[in-house]
């Protein structure tokens, strides 16, 4: 998603140029959106380190073995199947029209 606010910026800036100041509202909210996403990454980077943090910790002291963000997205996607689900009987999970 960066590359593509990026790449609109490099556009915008084109722009810009070309036609003056016409364009100038747009490139700073461009730029104000790319701030926040990147941001909003490093804060997931950041949220990603603890937990590979607490996770050592766990198998350091408990003798636990490693949760990985890999295993931790298999697990939580795994244990969501219709069976499982409070509305599990309902007429959207079966294959057949009533």
């Amino acid at each position: 998603m960066s590359e593509r606010i990026e790449r609109a910026l490099v556009l915008l800036a084109y722009f810009i140029e070309r036609d003056g100041d016409f364009w100038v509202p747009m490139y700073e909210k461009f730029e104000a959106e790319l701030q926040e996403l990147k941001d909003r990454e490093d804060t997931k980077a950041r949220a990603h380190r603890r937990l590979m943090a607490y996770s050592c910790r766990l198998t350091t002291s408990e003798g636990r073995r490693p949760v990985s963000a890999t295993t931790y997205k298999t697990r939580r996607a795994s244990s969501f199947k219709p069976s499982n689900a409070p509305f599990a009987s309902s007429r959207f999970w079966t294959n057949s029209v009533s």
